[in-house]
């Protein structure tokens, strides 16, 4: 126990002396603070355009159900698991894997997931920016039908255009549109004669002068120049704000967390006085019996739920790790997932009340108002933005803020991702962290350059629809099995009682050992059994950008069992013996503050005396009868001594 002790101590002392130590590390200052950041982070675009997007989708409130279920089961117990493990250990997503090394392969996955994201994701950000420069147009090109990207069955909010016979009109993907509504559409490469849809003023300034979609994936035409010059921006203003890393998000995001969710409800009481807003709120919470037996509705809206709430993809262990040793975890676990949860549902009702009012002046029902598929979102607040009394001041504030929101959650990300490089690799860190940055910043800026032409919508669909969305639960997954069965649970609860005063409470074991893990494998076998190709309106995605999306799960997932292969292979003694170690926490594992440091290596000491069964146990009942009681009694002490 002295050796382990002094290995212990010793493994803390040499990371003070990197500069990289527990005590050293930037801690937000309080727990408002605390909460803030990490809602200011979870409350990214997506809740304007995903979430409104999939609820339109799957039918309204037969989405918001199964989004709500899955909540209620894993929100709090898992939203608690990974900030505690952050807080605890006071590591970031890679070297918190010293409680076992040999799930250390899941912080090189984080980081390869977040690098995509970043590559693919930044797009977004740059057709927000698009829209924001438009906001000082007047009259706003989103409102009006007179743009010269502008076709035949555009419609506004003032104009009801009819079709003309043998009208010929030019557009991206259409041409030679007849009275019955037909044209010809370049779809996948090959012309077809289809129907086609009016769409409204906003949805064409969408689809036509913001994205200048092309005829496909692999079309990588036309270069839109400015959204590589918005894309420089965000990358260079991306760097300067995290080359002081995490400070500045104490200060600035009280600002950016808020100001969208005022400017959202001033939308909405704007919207609610306008004739149709009802039935969109109608639609938008009535369920439909039909639509909520189908397996595919609650898998989105379970998926949904783990995007909402970023589980799986390590930022919520990298701000944990940011937080005070003792700072009331079970608190902040309950009111963030639950506040991260109810503002995509907020800012839905926003937007299905303004899509209520386009189906009132269109003459359509709301199921048919809008045809941009993935830009609902954007298209509804768009449209309400352009109805309000000086719009262009309108569209400007909620676009601002929009950006803002979204360029918190990448600059936390990047600067994640440059901490667990430095974690990787510390003896670069931190003498060579901005050099880590700026070639990072580089490599992200390159890598995105085709999302910056007419296929970057696709290219952007392509990764969420696969990495970003099914590799969140399996990494989840992994973490879960590898805390509650080889870690294990009761070191875990006294983990929790070092910090809080009291362990782990049933509910959260039981829901860490069998219920999340239980319905993550659900939400991955259904999403196997009714698997549905990527599409964006007309288009189909080819058989091999379906192969590709595939293999980038499979290349973003490969660090762990190579980890564990190359582990494995390369430690001394019998490969039974290597696993086993690998299995056991290294000596540097432990709390971050060091008054508890010592009681840690106590219990651990203790914690020794498990076998397989006493887990499973503890797990299920949390008391285990096949430890000795003499055992037993000395981990109730030292849990009486944290209490």
């Amino acid at each position: 126990m002295y050796i382990y002790k002094n290995m212990a101590a010793n493994a803390v002392n040499s990371e003070n002396m990197k500069g990289e130590s527990r005590g050293k590390k930037h801690k937000f200052g309080s727990s408002v603070t605390t909460i803030v950041v990490l809602l200011g982070y979870s409350l990214g675009s997506s809740d304007f355009w995903k979430f409104p997007f999939l609820v339109y989708r799957n039918g309204g409130g037969s989405f918001l159900i199964p989004y709500v279920v899955t909540l209620a089961l894993c929100g709090c117990p898992l939203y608690f698991f990974e900030y505690s493990l952050g807080v605890f250990s006071g590591k970031g997503p890679y070297k918190v894997w010293d409680l076992c090394p040999l799930y250390r392969g899941c912080g090189v996955s984080v980081v390869m997931l977040y690098i995509g994201y970043l590559i693919t994701g930044s797009i977004l950000r740059c057709w927000l920016i698009e829209f924001f420069v438009n906001s000082f147009r007047d009259p706003l090109p989103w409102s009006h039908c007179n743009n010269d990207w502008n076709t035949e069955e555009c419609r506004d909010s003032t104009t009801f255009q009819n079709f003309k016979n043998g009208t010929v009109y030019q557009s991206h993907l259409c041409n030679n549109l007849t009275v019955n509504g037909t044209a010809n559409c370049l779809v996948n490469g090959s012309l077809i004669n289809t129907t086609v849809i009016k769409m409204t003023a906003t949805e064409e300034f969408w689809q036509y002068s913001v994205l200048h979609l092309s005829s496909g994936i692999s079309d990588l035409t036309p270069v839109v120049w400015r959204l590589v010059l918005y894309m420089a921006i965000l990358r260079i203003v991306l760097s300067l704000i995290i080359i002081r890393s995490i400070k500045w998000l104490e200060k600035v995001m009280y600002f950016t967390t808020f100001i969208p969710l005022i400017i959202s409800a001033i939308l909405l009481i704007r919207s609610l006085t306008q004739p149709g807003a009802s039935d969109g709120i109608y639609h938008y919470f009535k369920p439909n019996l039909l639509t909520l037996g189908q397996p595919r509705v609650w898998l989105e809206a379970a998926l949904m739920a783990f995007y909402t709430l970023s589980f799986g993809w390590g930022c919520i262990i990298f701000l944990g790790s940011h937080t005070k040793f003792h700072d009331n975890s079970f608190r902040t676990s309950i009111i963030t997932p639950y506040l991260d949860a109810l503002c995509p549902i907020f800012t839905g009702m926003v937007c299905f009340s303004v899509l209520g009012n386009m189906a009132h002046t269109l003459d359509v029902p709301v199921t048919k108002v809008i045809r941009a598929e993935m830009s609902s979102g954007l298209v509804g607040f768009a449209s309400a933005l352009s109805r309000l009394p000086f719009p262009q001041l309108w569209s400007a504030l909620f676009f601002f803020s929009v950006i803002i929101t979204s360029v918190d959650n990448q600059s936390v990300a990047m600067e994640m991702a440059v901490q667990c490089i430095g974690e990787m690799f510390p003896n670069l860190f931190p003498k060579h962290r901005r050099v880590t940055l700026a070639i990072l910043t580089v490599v992200i800026f390159v890598a995105s350059l085709p999302t910056c032409t007419g296929a970057g919508v696709y290219i952007f669909l392509l990764n969420d629809w696969y990495s970003c969305t099914w590799l969140s639960p399996i990494l989840e997954l992994g973490q879960l099995l590898v805390v509650a069965w080889i870690y294990g649970l009761d070191r875990y609860s006294y983990d929790v009682s070092l910090m809080l005063g009291r362990p782990l409470p049933g509910w959260y074991r039981i829901s860490i050992a069998f219920v999340c893990p239980a319905v993550v494998v659900v939400i991955f076998v259904t999403s196997i059994l009714k698997y549905v190709p990527p599409t964006y309106g007309i288009y189909h995605f080819s058989s091999l950008s379906q192969t590709c999306g595939w293999l980038s799960i499979c290349f973003i997932f490969s660090p762990i069992p190579i980890y564990i292969a190359y582990s494995l292979s390369t430690g001394q003694g019998h490969w039974t013996e290597r696993l086993r170690r690998l299995m056991q926490p290294n000596p540097s594992h432990g709390p971050c503050d060091e008054q508890a440091i010592e009681k840690y290596v106590s219990y651990f000491n203790v914690r020794r005396r498990y076998d397989a069964r006493s887990t499973f146990l503890y797990n299920m009942c949390g008391r285990s009868s096949t430890v000795s009681e003499e055992t037993q009694n000395e981990m109730q002490e030292l849990n009486r001594a944290n209490c």
